[in-house]
């Protein structure tokens, strides 16, 4: 009989293990990780152990027992990276084995199946394994009893023991790492590995060479097998910034009253490149930058009575890379929903008992264009 939950199903029962054998002979020994490593056949082994040369037996015409139970990592070379103890102390079904040395015989019984189900849930929610899968084989004793003898195979995740990032001397280690402390997001040595957070690594990588106006970048990542130990991984992220994007022109969209130099001058960030530019960086594209410029052109709108202009997102349009591959030019232009101009009209105080109507009123003559403070 077969016992599986696949992880990539609605369904996640999935885990990996290093095998243990749990028999009247173990429960003696006590489980020590000594004896772990002093009887390899027992923990660890490919094979099971022999039976004792006399083993006591079970009353003739018993019903089913419950035989002995096994914890093993076949994908893993039947080693596992976390304590064995650390998976018994989630195992239940460890108390229920029939012990021949005490003349204990444990039934198996429908309730036995509900214990290895409820065991095989609170293995898959430790979150060490990648899939787990139970079988329950016939074992019978030599005087003819029948038996059932549990298996767990268990498959362990990932766990990262080296990260790197290579391919780009734009990024540094410390600026990376400090950045993903900053998001919260934890790239600790002997973590498992974890999809979503390597996704989340990779789109902070984009951002931060997007920042630095290497739109293009792309970054891939791979995983390989180190030595020390069974599900031992390096994780590698390989960056490759592309062409830095480069302004060659602005253009303004909906700009009826406001010359396009005019704002230019106002976009102290973003601006369009020259030919010194691959010395001073100018005509470099950041994202933030023209969130920046964006807020200027609407503050000088405000400024001139246009209260309620606007500013959207740019549109760009990508050019042809330069013949060397290091830069890409880029043609950015840039909303405007300038809105009504506003001027001051019929003006009236109340309530001012402490300045004089005079005195208020030169700050807001009538027809001068309204100016917000």
């Amino acid at each position: 009989m077969l016992l599986k939950r696949n992880f990539r199903t609605a369904l996640n029962w999935s885990c990996d293990f290093k095998r243990v054998v749990l028999t009247a002979a173990c429960f003696l020994a006590g489980f020590s990780s000594a004896a772990a490593q002093q009887t390899p056949s027992i923990f660890g082994a490919s094979e099971l152990p022999a039976e004792p040369a006399v083993q006591a037996l079970p009353p003739e015409g018993s019903s089913a027992l419950l035989k002995q139970v096994e914890l093993r990592f076949p994908t893993q070379g039947n080693v596992g990276g976390v304590d064995y103890d650390t998976y018994l102390y989630y195992m239940e079904i460890k108390d229920h084995i029939s012990l021949p040395s005490q003349g204990k015989w444990v039934p198996y019984t429908e309730e036995t199946e509900q214990i290895i189900l409820d065991d095989h849930q609170r293995l898959w929610e430790t979150g060490f394994l990648s899939d787990l899968w139970i079988e329950i084989v016939d074992d019978p004793y030599s005087n003819g009893v029948p038996a059932k003898r549990i298996v767990f195979n268990l498959e362990e995740r990932e766990r990262v023991k080296i990260v790197s990032y290579e391919g780009s001397d734009e990024l540094k280690v410390e600026d990376i790492n400090l950045n993903l402390e900053e998001q919260g997001i934890s790239m600790r040595l002997d973590s498992f590995v974890d999809p979503g957070t390597i996704r989340r690594v990779k789109f902070l990588l984009s951002n931060m060479f997007a920042a630095k106006g290497y739109a293009f970048a792309e970054i891939n990542h791979t995983i390989e097998p180190v030595a020390g130990g069974p599900k031992l991984v390096s994780l590698k992220f390989e960056m490759d910034e592309g062409p830095k994007v480069q302004v060659h022109t602005i253009d303004f969209l909906g700009n009826s009253d406001m010359a396009d130099s005019t704002l230019k001058k106002k976009m102290k960030k973003v601006k369009e490149r020259y030919w010194l530019s691959w010395m001073t960086g100018r005509g470099t594209y950041k994202p933030e930058e023209y969130e920046e410029d964006a807020e200027a052109i609407e503050a000088y709108y405000r400024d001139e009575g246009y209260i309620e202009a606007q500013v959207g997102q740019p549109l760009i349009e990508y050019l042809d890379e330069s013949e060397d591959g290091e830069t890409r030019g880029m043609t950015l232009r840039v909303p405007i929903d300038e809105g009504e101009r506003y001027r001051i009209g019929d003006l009236n105080f109340s309530g001012n008992e402490i300045l004089p109507r005079r005195g208020s009123s030169r700050y807001f003559r009538q027809h001068r264009l309204w100016r917000l403070l």
